[in-house]
C-alpha cells in the first residue's frame, strides 16, 4: 500500500471494536537527554492516552501520563486538554513536518513505572523534520509505518529550560492493532 498525505494526519469517524491511532516520537540525543512522546485515540470509548517520558544524567526520570484524556474536539485535531495536561501533536506538512507543543505538570521518579514522585512543571516546544521516508511496517490488522528525522527546540523541566536538538524516529498506526508499548 502506498501511504498518502491524509495517512499523516488523524483518521476520524471510526468507532470499531478494538480499533485505535496512535502517534509516536522517540528521541535519542548524543548529550544525554531523551525520551518519548506517544499519543494513542480509543475512538470506542472516547479516550485517549498520553505520555512522555523525557531521561537524563541531570534530570533523572520525568513522566507525564495521562490515560484518560477526553479526545479532541475537531476530528482532524490532536489537541488535548486535560486536568494539570495540554498537549498538541500537529501535522505541518504530511511525512515533512511536525510540531509537539506540551504544558503539563509531570513527576520526577527512580523509575518509568512509579506512580509516585515530585510534581514538577514540564513543557516541550519542539519541531520534527523528516530525514527520510516513511517505511511501512507489517502489522496485522493495520497500518503502522516509521520514520527517521531531526527533532530541536525546547524541553522545559521545573526552572529549566533545555535547548534540545537530535535524531527523533516517528512512527504512526491505526486500526486493531497491538498497544504501543511503554518503552
Amino acid at each position: 500500500m502506498a501511504l498518502k498525505p491524509n495517512d499523516d494526519r488523524p483518521h476520524p469517524g471510526v468507532t470499531d471494536e478494538g480499533w485505535l491511532e496512535t502517534w509516536g516520537f522517540d528521541l535519542a540525543s548524543t548529550d544525554g537527554v531523551g525520551g518519548l512522546v506517544r499519543l494513542t485515540r480509543v475512538p470506542e470509548i472516547r479516550r485517549c492516552w498520553f505520555w512522555t517520558q523525557i531521561v537524563g544524567r541531570e534530570i533523572g526520570i520525568v513522566i507525564v501520563r495521562d490515560e484518560d484524556v477526553a479526545p479532541p474536539k475537531r476530528d482532524d485535531s490532536l489537541d488535548l486538554r486535560g486536568d494539570g495536561l495540554w498537549a498538541s501533536l500537529t501535522c505541518e506538512t504530511p511525512f515533512e513536518h511536525w510540531s509537539i507543543s506540551l504544558e503539563a505538570f509531570g513527576l520526577s521518579v527512580d523509575t518509568r513505572d512509579d506512580d509516585l514522585g515530585e510534581r514538577i512543571p514540564v513543557g516541550l516546544d519542539l519541531e520534527w523534520e523528516f530525514s527520510a521516508e516513511a517505511t511501512e511496517i507489517d502489522v496485522a490488522n493495520g497500518t503502522r509505518y516509521s520514520q527517521a528525522g531531526t527533532i530541536h527546540g525546547e524541553i522545559i523541566i521545573d526552572d529549566d529550560r533545555i535547548e534540545y536538538e537530535g535524531p527523533c524516529v516517528r512512527d504512526h498506526a491505526w486500526g486493531r492493532i497491538a498497544l504501543p508499548i511503554w518503552s
